[in-house]
């Protein structure tokens, strides 16, 4: 029993020293370094289905034109199949999708060659950030909700980092109709 309370105590706790939280969303400027970096290396159509795992329907996706253009060259490239993955994890056994773990390292890669900090930005960053793009350009919360996948407008809100600007009862007060 003792020995099991010395080796507890000398366990490092997984996420010591980790940044807990939500992470920041890239800048167009940051986006843009990034696709930069991108581009030395290495077409579908602009709307994609994606499979996802546990029985869940697949999600349909929008590609812009640059994005469209460079999964195409990958594709070509690579030779992948249409019925393959098109980002495979490690292994040539069995070609297995790419783990979050293994997306996860090749991001923070990607975001410290473009001059960035790695600590800042994380997957959930590239979702936030397209959300708050076509939130900027649009201004329909609404649309970005369902874009999102979410089941509540606070949910979305909070994701976003929209705070609550005013009571909107007091806004109401301040309008004589």
């Amino acid at each position: 029993m003792a020995l099991k309370k010395k080796r507890a105590a000398k366990r490092r706790a997984w996420n010591k020293g980790l940044e807990i939280g939500q992470r920041d969303a890239f800048t167009p400027a940051q986006v843009k370094r990034i696709r930069q970096v991108l581009a030395g290396r290495g077409v579908p159509g602009s709307i994609i289905n994606v499979a996802r795992t546990r029985r869940k329907p697949p999600v349909r996706c929008a590609l812009s034109e640059a994005t469209a253009k460079a999964l195409g060259k990958w594709i070509a490239v690579s030779g992948k199949k249409r019925t393959g993955y098109i980002f495979s994890g490690r292994g040539a056994a069995l070609p297995r999708p790419m783990t979050v773990r293994q997306m996860n390292r090749l991001l923070k890669f990607w975001v410290a060659e473009a001059g960035l900090d790695p600590k800042k930005y994380g997957k959930e960053s590239l979702r936030r950030t397209k959300a708050l793009h076509i939130l900027n350009g649009t201004g329909d919360l609404e649309t970005v909700r369902m874009l999102l996948g979410h089941a509540k407008i606070e949910s979305t809100s909070k994701f976003l980092r929209i705070a609550k600007k005013s009571d909107p009862i007091a806004i109401s007060c301040a309008f004589d109709i």
